[in-house]
């Protein structure tokens, strides 16, 4: 790689990784501390750990990607409409407005035994995370931001480039991983219970805090001006 400045935000890298691909004197920025993040969800984190210092199941969100081409949030409302989940329970699905099937989903939050709804293109993502107790969700950039939160997550890999994030994720104990979408309602079984919860928040929480951008802004700055 013939650049100046190399950024890999990814957990489990190492500058060793890079040790026979670079020319010249790069600048090597790795792990998720340099994660580039919207500042909103730096803002929520301390609000947001504040609220799992007793976690009660009782937000659910669901986020599979914008698009979600393989249908996977329709499939994960099926399951969890046949578990057996609290009462009082809200579960709120985020959804791209170019979602190949978001009528689809529209109408079958509908059906839901407890109370569902759809939410399009939002802006709020970090408010969401923030006021959510659990997520439902993909391995891929968001992974980043829930951490950020400390939101605990059921995670499932939707794309193969996932796959080593996920698995690195899963040793810090930041994520349960959920291998196929017939297995969340087991998963939610082990999850509901509020210690495990916590457990997860905590690590998900220290993997990073949120103020990558700023760190590879000032690592720009500070090289231009040298």
């Amino acid at each position: 790689h013939d650049c100046d400045l190399l950024l890999d935000q990814n957990l489990g890298r190492t500058k060793e990784d890079y040790t026979d691909l670079l020319v010249g004197n790069t600048k090597v920025l790795i792990g998720p501390n340099y994660a580039l993040l919207r500042p909103e969800f730096t803002r929520y984190r301390q609000q947001s750990l504040k609220r799992r210092e007793s976690p009660i199941l009782k937000r659910l969100l669901i986020t599979m990607g914008g698009v979600d081409k393989d249908i996977y949030t329709s499939r994960v409302l099926d399951v969890l409409n046949a578990c057996v989940l609290p009462n009082d329970i809200q579960i709120t699905v985020v959804m791209g407005a170019q979602a190949l099937h978001l009528q689809q989903v529209k109408s079958q939050v509908k059906a839901m035994k407890c109370a569902t709804n759809v939410v399009v293109d939002v802006k709020n993502m970090a408010q969401l995370m923030a006021d959510s107790d659990l997520v439902i969700g993909g391995a891929g950039g968001t992974a980043w931001e829930r951490c950020v939160l400390g939101l605990p997550s059921l995670v499932l890999c939707i794309a193969n480039n996932q796959a080593l994030g996920l698995l690195a994720l899963q040793d810090e104990g930041a994520v349960v991983e959920v291998k196929a979408v017939d297995q969340v309602k087991q998963a939610l079984e082990i999850i509901v219970d509020s210690s495990l919860l916590k457990r997860i928040s905590m690590s998900a929480a220290r993997i990073l805090d949120g103020a990558g951008t700023l760190r590879v802004a000032s690592s720009m700055v500070n090289d231009d001006k040298r």
